[in-house]
């Protein structure tokens, strides 16, 4: 007798165990009623559900501030089809990380790149910041940097095009963390790999305005070099970069 009752209170404990262990897929999931399709996620504090822009399964919904799903319409932009899902824009503005992702970058040691877009805030690389100020405390949440050390004398990256987009603006300056370190450098622009823009740079520059015609074009890449340094690396940056269809 006292082995059965022992038996059944392990059996409690271990039954009460198992619902106290919540799967993490349990923690997001669709749901619908009749008004429409909705996003459950207990991570989305203070509502339990998504709203605005969100990622599914590598695709794109947008969900209005009441939760539901938008489907059938554009926002932003871009167009969503029936299911809810985004699809690209056959015109207007984009931007690198919302449409553009790149698909090189190079340095010859330690230079790197950190782009960001305005609409999903989106980052690359997904550690660093959504936001970004210039040398005149301008912040941005759209912007493209390259840094570059004296090691590393250069860097730059691509984008693809795909013959896609018209035009290419955006303002170019130093970014605030690295404001007095640039002692000369210069900034180049190649499209289909040909070298379509060029100016030289150094600390207490003004941002200036760059437009870039890309009617037809394949690729851009964007390149940052050193030729001196007073301290050991050096930014730019590209704010509010728009690609236009």
């Amino acid at each position: 007798m006292k082995n059965l009752v022992l038996k059944s209170l392990m059996s409690l404990i271990i039954v009460a165990s198992s619902i106290l262990v919540i799967p993490t897929s349990a923690n997001a999931e669709w749901k619908r009623d009749n008004t429409g399709w909705w996003y459950q996620d207990y991570f989305s504090s203070p509502y339990f559900y998504a709203r605005g822009w969100k990622m599914i399964d590598n695709k794109w919904y947008y969900f209005y501030s009441d939760g539901y799903m938008a489907h059938d319409t554009t926002i932003d932009g871009y167009p969503i089809d029936s299911n809810g899902t985004r699809q690209a824009k056959t015109s207007g503005i984009c931007y690198w990380g919302a449409d553009l992702l790149h698909m090189n970058s190079n340095s010859n040691m330690m230079g790197s790149y950190h782009y960001a877009d305005p609409v999903f805030k989106t980052v690359s690389p997904n550690y660093t910041s959504k936001t970004i100020l210039d040398n005149l405390n301008n912040e941005y949440t759209n912007f493209l940097t390259l840094y570059t050390t004296i090691n590393d004398s250069y860097s730059y990256i691509e984008f693809p095009l795909n013959g896609q987009y018209k035009q290419f603006n955006a303002k170019l300056g130093l970014t605030k963390d690295y404001q007095d370190n640039l002692d000369d450098g210069f900034v180049k622009i190649s499209v289909d790999d040909k070298d379509v823009y060029r100016t030289d740079i150094s600390s207490g520059d003004m941002l200036r305005d760059v437009s870039i015609d890309l009617t037809g074009k394949q690729k851009i890449r964007f390149y940052f070099q050193l030729n001196k340094v007073k301290i050991y690396g050096a930014q730019i940056g590209f704010f509010n970069g728009q690609f236009i269809k």
